[in-house]
């Protein structure tokens, strides 16, 4: 394989999920509407911000942090294979 479609490749696998796909994962529509609102709109922005921001949105605890956490890395996964 030429290094170009290797390239081309691995840029396909860059597919930029909405931040609304954590509903397949059991998310509450109303806690991925405060996550919006808070400037995060990308399963992507959502995996790279960090647990101590998340818990900082109003309405967000902790417990609901990991499990948004969770359901965005499975998505994450998901887009991979």
């Amino acid at each position: 394989m030429m290094q170009e479609e290797l390239i081309a490749d691995v840029e396909s696998l860059h597919v930029i999920q909405d931040i609304d796909a954590l509903q397949q994962c059991g998310i509450n529509a109303s806690d991925i509407n405060k996550i919006k609102a808070a400037g995060i709109c990308t399963v992507r922005g959502l995996k790279m911000i960090t647990k101590k921001r998340l818990c900082e949105i109003k309405g967000i605890s902790e417990a609901k942090v990991d499990k948004i956490k969770d359901a965005a890395n499975k998505l994450g996964i998901a887009v991979l294979f």
